[in-house]
């Protein structure tokens, strides 16, 4: 099995030939990892919609100031 993400196996419960019922727990996973790559790439996309936001405010000369750092240094420029 391979995942775009890791985490990592902290419980195993398979025995060759055991029989399993419904919902029993095979494996549980520490998913530290997978939350703090989940996490940033929730702050990446928001980062980004400010970016598009601010983007089209300059383009269209709408007059409403950028919120981002990268295009208020520019619009303070101009």
């Amino acid at each position: 099995m391979l995942s775009a993400v890791y985490g990592e196996v902290v419980f195993t419960n398979l025995v060759e030939n055991k029989w399993i019922k419904k919902y029993y727990t095979l494996h549980s996973i520490k998913t530290d990892k997978i939350d703090e790559q989940s996490t940033i790439t929730h702050q990446k996309i928001d980062e980004n919609k400010g970016f598009i936001e601010d983007f089209k405010a300059l383009v269209t000369n709408s007059g409403q100031k950028p919120k981002t750092n990268t295009y208020m240094k520019e619009y303070l420029a101009h």
